[in-house]
């Protein structure tokens, strides 16, 4: 006795009924990733290359204070503030970056990274 298994695929009823597929998960993650990147990118390039330094400087001590209001010892400083943000501030081009460009390894997103830090004033 033969048995005959029937096998649709979603993706064969969504192409028959005239509907598009929905993009695989991986496609849609690296989209996401360019957005990030793209939002990312601006707002670096506003706090990074601005005109003035008054909004760098700025977030600085209005996270200093912050911090001191919630109780972080006076001895943590300015320059321990601006250290940890500029690495929060470029800590995303190597998740996203990666996620945007896969087959980049750490090398070269180190040197992306570095590019623009060389190009500033």
């Amino acid at each position: 006795m033969v048995t005959v298994v029937e096998c649709r695929s979603s993706r064969a009823d969504s192409l028959t009924s005239g509907s598009t597929p929905s993009p695989h998960p991986l496609i849609r993650h690296r989209r996401t990733a360019a957005l990030l990147m793209a939002v990312y990118a601006v707002l670096a390039g506003l706090i990074v290359f601005g005109a003035t330094a008054e909004i760098a400087s700025g977030s600085v001590l209005g996270i200093w204070e912050v911090l001191l209001a919630l109780g972080v010892p006076a001895w943590f400083s300015t320059g321990a503030v601006e250290f940890v943000t500029n690495v929060l501030l470029f800590l995303p081009l190597g998740f996203l970056g990666h996620t945007f460009r896969p087959r980049w390894g750490w090398p070269e997103w180190t040197y992306g990274g570095l590019a623009p830090a060389c190009s500033s004033r």
